[in-house]
């Protein structure tokens, strides 16, 4: 615990950043858990709809929207991995031998 510690003391400026992780992460693994039921329920709106029952229209809509915010999320989030992933393969060493490391790569086409 005392090296987490550490590293909040050093970095106080950066708390409004994670904040924002620590909050994204939660709402990802919030819609995450609230998939399978949105699943279901649209599931259920469709037998409705072949039985010829009364079909609720704004559910069925609530939930595709609760699906596609879900997807929405995850694929920033795994854009998100790419460009820290990046970031970190340039920057790895030592910020100028990246950087020149990385310059090297784009002129040699790999």
């Amino acid at each position: 615990m005392k090296p987490i510690l550490k590293i909040f003391t050093f970095t106080k400026h950066l708390w409004p950043y994670y904040a924002a992780v620590s909050f994204f992460s939660i709402l990802i693994a919030l819609m995450a858990q609230a998939t399978p039921i949105a699943t279901g329920v649209l599931i259920g709106e469709l037998q409705n709809l072949v039985t010829d029952t009364e079909v609720n229209k704004t559910l069925v809509w609530a939930m595709v929207a609760v699906i596609a915010v879900k997807d929405l999320a995850e694929t920033i989030t795994f854009y998100g991995y790419i460009y820290i992933y990046n970031v970190y393969r340039i920057f790895a060493v030592e910020p100028s031998a990246g950087l020149l490391q990385h310059n090297t790569e784009m002129k040699s086409g790999r």
